[in-house]
């Protein structure tokens, strides 16, 4: 699902949730047993925001501190725009990744 501002995000942007999103299905195709993945891109003005849910196995408060590369990725592509990574997750309740994204006013124009 795509909606908003997002047809002139800056390529830095578009890369950032290019590989965010890639590195969230890979998660999912590894670990999560998931039979259905939503991914959802809603820009604004002034950010954008990215969600990619799945009905997987979720992970364990053990398993989320012991962050492995891919998220620790996510959340460094992220830092460099100066957006933020947040994710939630319970067991047998699937992983909800939520990414928020500033844009200057000058990049969405």
């Amino acid at each position: 699902q795509i909606d908003g501002f997002v047809d002139a995000l800056p390529d830095a942007h578009r890369t950032c949730i290019f590989r965010i999103v890639q590195e969230a299905l890979t998660n999912c195709a590894r670990h999560a047993r998931a039979t259905s993945i939503r991914v959802a891109l809603h820009g604004r003005e002034d950010a954008v925001f990215l969600s990619v849910q799945d009905d997987g196995i979720g992970m364990s408060e053990a398993e989320m501190a012991g962050r492995g590369l891919g998220l620790i990725g996510m959340e460094e592509r992220a830092r460099e725009l100066g957006g933020t990574v947040a994710i939630s997750s319970h067991t047998g309740k699937g992983t909800n990744l939520q990414v928020e994204i500033p844009l200057r006013e000058e990049a969405v124009t």
